[in-house]
């Protein structure tokens, strides 16, 4: 019965362990980006949009609260997804959920790369 026990123990913690990194899979895939779905920024009223391009849906996300934005680039590793944005000097990201732009620092030392 010694022998039994400990590796009804072990058993039990590998099933476990596997579910818990099966479901923390399934929660970054289900976070992944949809490879249909595109973000751009409208010069005219500096929000942001999203647009499927099989459907042509497109989806007004919200205000960035910034007026100087040119670039926008996605990187969408599971687990680590973000929108990010040049606006003038500021770099940020973007909230794909409200639009907002949050920064993460200057990259023109203070000029005005616009």
């Amino acid at each position: 019965m010694k022998e039994i026990f400990p590796t009804a123990l072990v058993i039990d913690s590998v099933r476990t362990g596997l579910f818990a990194m099966i479901m923390l899979l399934a929660t970054q895939l289900g976070n992944a980006q949809v490879a249909d779905v595109f973000y751009y920024i409208s010069d005219g009223d500096d929000r942001l949009y999203s647009i499927n391009r099989n459907t042509g849906d497109k989806v007004n996300i919200g205000a960035t609260g910034r007026s100087n934005i040119e670039a926008i680039a996605y990187y969408p590793i599971p687990g680590a997804l973000a929108l990010y944005a040049a606006d003038a000097g500021d770099f940020g990201t973007l909230n794909t959920t409200t639009g907002t732009f949050s920064l993460i620092g200057e990259i023109d030392a203070g000029a005005t790369a616009d």
